[in-house]
């Protein structure tokens, strides 16, 4: 019984992680544009993913703020 109950809170957590991982993208301007246009800066889009040194790499970004635009490929 508590065996049962321990895989299932395993793969519950497991699939938030994917599902957090999958849908990474609109989260993320969720969580972040409100606080972005509160200093005036819209957040147009965002594209970004972890490497094998879980570091955040961004791969695209762009803003606009007071007119100007700003986008960043790499």
């Amino acid at each position: 019984m508590i065996k049962r109950i321990a895989w299932g809170i395993v793969f519950l957590f497991l699939s938030v992680l994917t599902l957090g991982y999958v849908f990474r993208m609109p989260i993320t301007q969720w969580a972040i544009a409100p606080s972005l246009s509160q200093s005036g800066v819209e957040l147009h889009c965002l594209d970004w993913s972890l490497n094998a040194n879980i570091s955040l790499n961004v791969n695209r970004l762009c803003l606009t703020y007071q007119g100007h635009q700003i986008e960043h490929c790499g």
